[in-house]
């Protein structure tokens, strides 16, 4: 609650929220690095923070969460603001991770078409290595943010575990077309608000009345279309369509464990195509959990600041020019 509050309340609350932000993340990497026995292993962390204003079109994005204050922590090297070099560019600051996605999981003579659904859902569509082409990408809609609401509002649950409530319901299609044009992007590159004033608004208007198993199947439905549909818009801009498309779409984040979802995003996105979570199934070849994988993009983008590479792609967030990307705090 603090955290969803920090953009709406005073600079000083802000800067306090931030400083205790970085102690929670300095223990959480602490205790990662012993589980896994990386201790002395570690070059760099990066830390992206926790946004709680992002305002492209104004010039400037904030994230709690100080990079000094979590190297002096941790003792070692962090890059940090992420954000604010493309921004100052003209870009959108977002999305960051194509340029990541672009190192992990190119495939030299395949496209790829992957989606990340968090909160908000993002999809980022690569074309073949060896075509040396831009990966394409865009926010897709509300992705978990607006079913998790649900869930606490109707079920008193976190978030439908499993899909479960999701698949003992049944998708109200009226609503689901209602949501889902309340939710379109109106424009490429268009900043998605799924603040909580904004969640509460749509769920009122589009769910309330129905059951909390409904609710969840109309509003897993909805995410599935948004995405399915941003997915063939950025193959489209890709050049990835006909015999050129990717066949599998790959789903990461807290939606590839709901099973409704994926089967959803299976009917959405037609029989050509195979849907799967990342890791998962049979020929699976990424290596990477699904819930690891925005972890994974930025650690990818620290090797790329490492090794003097821009870490955002020009063409998808619209700056004028490639950057790198991040402060780098010393210990």
């Amino acid at each position: 609650a603090r955290l969803a509050a920090a953009g709406e309340g005073s600079a000083r609350n802000a800067f306090e929220l931030s400083f205790e932000y970085s102690g929670f993340v300095a223990t959480a990497v602490h205790a990662f690095l012993a589980a896994e026995e990386l201790e002395g292993q570690v070059d760099l962390v990066v830390s992206h923070g926790q946004t709680i204003g992002h305002a492209p079109a104004a010039g400037w994005t904030a994230q709690i969460g100080d990079g000094g204050a979590l190297a002096a922590r941790l003792g070692l090297p962090v890059l940090w603001n992420l954000r604010s070099a493309d921004i100052a560019l003209g870009g959108q600051g977002a999305p960051l991770v194509p340029a990541a996605d672009r190192l992990l999981f190119s495939r030299r003579l395949d496209a790829v078409a992957l989606l990340n659904i968090g909160g908000v859902a993002n999809v980022t569509a690569l074309p073949p290595a060896e075509r040396g082409a831009a990966p394409e990408a865009e926010d897709a809609g509300p992705g978990n943010c607006l079913l998790d609401h649900w869930c606490r509002q109707a079920a008193g649950v976190d978030f439908d575990e499993g899909g479960m409530l999701a698949l003992a319901g049944s998708v109200d299609e009226a609503r689901a077309v209602a949501l889902a044009d309340a939710c379109r992007p109106s424009a490429l590159g268009e900043s998605l608000d799924y603040r909580p004033p904004r969640r509460e608004a749509l769920i009122a208007a589009h769910v309330d009345g129905l059951s909390a198993a409904d609710g969840c199947a109309t509003l897993a439905r909805v995410t599935a279309r948004l995405a399915a549909e941003a997915v063939l818009r950025a193959c489209g801009r890709a050049g990835l369509v006909g015999d050129a498309a990717p066949r599998e779409l790959l789903v990461a984040g807290g939606g590839a464990h709901n099973a409704a979802m994926l089967r959803y995003l299976q009917e959405e996105m037609g029989e050509r195509w195979t849907v799967r979570a990342l890791g998962r199934g049979a020929g699976a070849r990424d290596g990477i959990p699904p819930d690891a994988r925005e972890a994974a993009c930025f650690a990818a983008l620290g090797w790329l600041w490492l090794h003097g590479k821009p870490g955002a792609v020009q063409e998808v967030t619209g700056a004028s020019r490639e950057a790198m990307l991040g402060s780098l705090a010393l210990p």
